[in-house]
């Protein structure tokens, strides 16, 4: 919950970089699952890690699509976008230090 709280304070709540429920939870599980070689993540799983906290998508689907480094499959299943995997894991480094201010990559541009 400290990672969360930290993301929701030092970043914007809507607008550029701004980040949806769903896509956090989706970038980490993917990234997760690709190390441990557990196979693709989908959106029902993300959103029962969201779940652990207390929080839902209203539209999963959409918060997928609207974030460039994920890719959504049939069925639910989200990957990394390989074109913008840097940016993705910019984000899991920024979430896991509880640090959104020191190294703005995760906002893309640079990450590219």
């Amino acid at each position: 919950m400290h990672c969360w709280n930290a993301l929701k304070d030092q970043t914007p709540a809507s607008g550029r970089g701004s980040l949806s429920p769903m896509a956090v939870a989706a970038t980490l599980l993917s990234l997760w699952k690709q190390a441990a070689k557990l196979g693709n993540a989908t959106q029902a799983e993300a959103q029962k890690v969201l779940e652990t906290i207390n929080l839902t998508d209203k539209n999963p689907t959409r918060s997928v699509a609207g974030a460039e480094w994920l890719k959504a499959l049939g069925g639910g299943t989200v990957v990394m976008n390989p074109a913008r995997i840097k940016r993705a894991v910019a984000i899991a480094r920024a979430f896991c230090q509880q640090d959104w201010k020191s190294d703005m990559t995760w906002k893309g541009g640079a990450a590219e």
